[in-house]
């Protein structure tokens, strides 16, 4: 999940070091390491947890803390407190209710699609293979699909710090075949552009290209560019922050040796920037750039034949970057997203993502499996996993503690949606709340926002817990008034979730051959069109071999975003997942999507109209092992997180949440964490960083608010941070 933007994709004047098609763990790790992120901008999270955060009190009575959601938010926490200082002193019990998470540790089952046990919130795998007793079984004959996060940026400097935990330094990572790192083609009305990012510098078919060029002004307009010694003269940004461009800002950010006196002063431009920028969309920020150089007379942008009036060529000129993007995928879909959060993710300024190691993970999945047995390891009182739903958590009105309210999953055969008996509500010293903003509201809301102790009736209105419970609201900002405490739900509620889906296939070796060379590179391995699928491409897995030797690849068909998932929705079928392989539903599904991609393009190479390659690929190739997913409707997830316009607020106020710790006489028990709370929602990379800040706002509020309980760089995440309260 994420929208990647690739800032020197195609940055031929400036080029980054040259890309390694192989690095270790070590190599990545290293990249991130001293990274900071605008919105915290004096706090390396790996630095952080480079050692244990903090400690707690040290007493005979066991510290009981309860995480409600087993992603990748929750296992982190999980595994930060089990490093804790006197941490044989906590006793975790995690909730998880989906009946595909590692900790249910159920046999597989012989379908054709396996997903059971292979997921871990966002991050989810489905393994295809010959059933058994099939003629073609057999146990090393198979095609994964990562459903869930599939790719992880090299500056992402917290994934690769927990990697690291759990790989060896040596295991290598390969670069992700994301399209424009390998031979690519962008289709767009009657233009087809052939593109790769070589280490060498960018290659295009056409080097005069006018999407080259639309992008090169586009992306000089809002990131920046620096000067060259020749060669034409790009626009500066439009939205400097501060009194320096964005790249500019972006090379300080993740240098080790800039100052803590700059890096303060780039959180204040920052957080002028946010508020000025938060009402200005990304769509019209591409627009007041291509207005600008229109204006002026530009010779950078390209005349397009046909289109003489000055309107005309800016929305041909805004619609082109829209399906392109920054050469990774298109960005029409999210176009009403703020300025101010696209800004962040070009700030991350990272140029290569990876894999995690083939040899020593199938599924990404077995990241979070290592990473939850390693703190099992480490507690002296081992984690309690509850297969369980929770419904309501509030404060206790007699006790102060936290109460967590659930429904048991256990009894249930897996994907059955029959009623659970509730469980007794358990008490608990603190809560991490680690689920998505769907699930959360709806845990949140029954208690109200009055601090006022009252009984309330907690559970599902058609089968409630039987007695009322004298309760306080979970989430509190204040205690004498209600409107901060609504504030907190209303940012949690509107938190924008981006829709996405992904359709995969397999496809035979031979097939794939059949795409068009481009040059010496070889064939074609990733389409980005608008045709309404968004981006094709073929993703890392190990190869599916048949015994005859015919190889297979998994082929990301669709995957796609917003406006593009919505209208592929009816094809769907079975929300959120249809994991009935070459069943008569996923055949007509297939079908649908193969259709759209038959149509007539200008050849790139002679410029006569002609059958699309690509539509007659698909049609002609034999597909297997079609599997959908559907983010948008998935229950756990939503999609992922992207502010829209007016949404830095609420989501800057959700990231902060952990620094009511430091005022103890609040007694607030519950934290929250998930990629959603941050500010890089859709990448685990933001799970982790919500992890960190909620142990480190747990730990201080354990010690009664002393910030002295954390190390001190894990100070920083609650001192250089505006407080909520």
């Amino acid at each position: 999940m994420g929208i990647s933007v690739i800032p020197t994709l195609f940055d031929e004047d400036n080029l980054p070091a040259s890309e390694s098609p192989s690095k270790t763990i070590k190599d990545v790790r290293q990249t991130g390491r001293f990274y900071r992120h605008p919105d915290s901008a004096m706090v390396s999270y790996p630095l952080v947890v480079e050692k244990a955060i903090g400690s707690i009190p040290k007493n005979d009575e066991k510290l009981k803390i309860a995480i409600i959601g087993g992603g990748a938010a929750g296992i982190a926490s999980c595994y930060e407190l089990s490093r804790l200082g006197n941490s044989d002193r906590i006793e975790v019990t995690l909730y998880e209710s989906d009946p595909d998470h590692f900790t249910y540790l159920l046999e597989p089952q012989q379908v054709k699609i396996d997903t059971f046990g292979k997921r871990a919130g966002r991050v989810f795998a489905a393994r295809t293979s010959a059933p058994s007793g099939d003629e073609h079984s057999n146990p090393d004959d198979h095609t994964v699909y990562e459903i869930g996060a599939m790719r992880f940026p090299e500056i992402a400097g917290l994934t690769w710090h927990y990697a690291g935990q759990v790989f060896k330094d040596t295991d290598k990572v390969d670069a992700f075949p994301n399209p424009g790192k390998v031979p690519t083609e962008f289709v767009f009305g009657d233009r087809a552009d052939r593109y790769y990012n070589k280490s060498t510098g960018g290659m295009w078919l056409d080097e005069d290209s006018p999407t080259k060029r639309v992008f090169k002004v586009v992306h000089a307009g809002i990131f920046g560019s620096p000067p060259t010694a020749d060669g034409p003269k790009y626009p500066r940004s439009h939205f400097c922050i501060g009194c320096k461009e964005p790249y500019e800002v972006a090379a300080e950010l993740k240098n080790e040796n800039t100052s803590e006196g700059r890096l303060r002063d780039i959180f204040a431009d920052w957080k002028e920037f946010a508020i000025k920028y938060d009402s200005l969309s990304l769509e019209s920020a591409v627009r007041q750039v291509i207005r600008a150089e229109v204006k002026k007379g530009s010779d950078l942008l390209p005349d397009i034949a046909g289109l003489r009036d000055r309107e005309d060529k800016i929305a041909y000129y805004a619609e082109l970057f829209g399906c392109f993007g920054f050469g990774t995928g298109g960005f029409k879909p999210i176009h009403n997203a703020s300025l101010t959060e696209m800004m962040r993710i070009m700030l991350w300024d990272y140029a290569n993502e990876y894999t995690l190691p083939k040899e020593s993970a199938s599924e990404n999945v077995d990241l979070f499996k290592e990473l939850y047995s390693k703190a099992y390891e480490q507690f002296k009182r081992k984690p309690i996993v509850k297969h369980a739903r929770v419904c309501d958590v509030c404060h206790s009105g007699r006790t102060g503690k936290a109460l967590v309210f659930s429904y048991e999953m256990d009894s249930k055969p897996p994907h059955q949606e029959l009623p659970g008996l509730p469980y007794e509500p358990l008490e608990f010293d603190y809560v991490i709340l680690a689920v998505t903003p769907k699930q959360m509201h709806s845990i949140i809301s029954r208690a109200g926002f009055n601090n006022q102790a009252r009984f309330i009736r907690f559970g599902d209105y058609d089968r409630q817990y039987p007695q009322e419970i004298l309760a306080r609201p979970p989430l509190v900002l204040s205690k004498d008034s209600d409107a901060p405490n609504a504030l907190l739900f209303t940012a949690i509620n509107q938190v924008h979730m981006v829709g996405s889906s992904k359709i995969f296939v397999t496809v035979k070796e031979e097939d794939v051959k059949k795409a068009p060379k481009f040059f010496e590179e070889g064939e074609i391995k990733a389409v980005v069109s608008d045709c309404g699928l968004a981006s094709s491409y073929f993703v890392p897995s190990p190869l599916r071999q048949s015994p005859d030797g015919k190889k297979y690849y998994s082929l990301l068909l669709s995957y796609s975003w917003e406006e593009d998932t919505k209208r592929l929705q009816h094809h769907l079928y079975e929300y959120p997942m249809n994991r009935r392989a070459n069943s008569e539903a996923n055949k007509q599904m297939l079908q649908a999507a193969i259709n759209r991609t038959k149509r007539d393009v200008r050849d790139p190479l002679d410029g006569t109209y002609k059958s699309w390659w690509f539509g007659d690929l698909l049609s002609s190739s034999d597909l297997s092992d079609v599997l959908s997913y559907d983010w948008t409707t998935a229950y756990s997830a939503g999609g992922f997180k992207f502010d829209t316009t007016g949404n830095h607020r609420n989501s800057n106020l959700c990231f902060r949440y952990h620094t009511h710790a430091q005022k103890s006489s609040l007694d607030n028990r519950f934290f929250i964490a998930g990629d959603s709370y941050s500010h890089l929602g859709g990448w685990i990379e933001g799970a982790f960083i919500s992890a960190v800040n909620a142990v480190t706002g747990l730990v201080v509020a354990a010690n009664g608010g002393d910030i002295r309980a954390l190390t001190e760089p894990a100070q920083k995440v609650i001192t250089t941070l505006d407080s909520v309260v």
